[in-house]
């Protein structure tokens, strides 16, 4: 049973997530700002081979990972 004997956490926050029995905690990501970067990077000189790239990501918290009365 999710969120009483198995915590589950998905990726994306798909809107679909919210709406699941139980509700799906998920990570949410800023595709917007991965993209700029992406775009960023392909414009910018080849300096660096390597490339650290760190964008933030929300963790949203849903019944599916809230341990409840197992």
């Amino acid at each position: 049973r999710p969120g009483k004997d198995i915590l589950i956490v998905g990726f994306d926050d798909l809107a679909i997530a919210s709406r699941l029995n139980p509700p799906l905690s998920s990570v949410k990501q800023d595709f917007i700002a991965i993209g700029h970067r992406a775009a960023a990077l392909l414009d910018s000189p080849k300096s660096e081979s390597n490339i650290d790239l760190r964008i933030p990501v929300e963790l949203i918290i849903r019944q599916s990972s809230l341990k409840k009365g197992a």
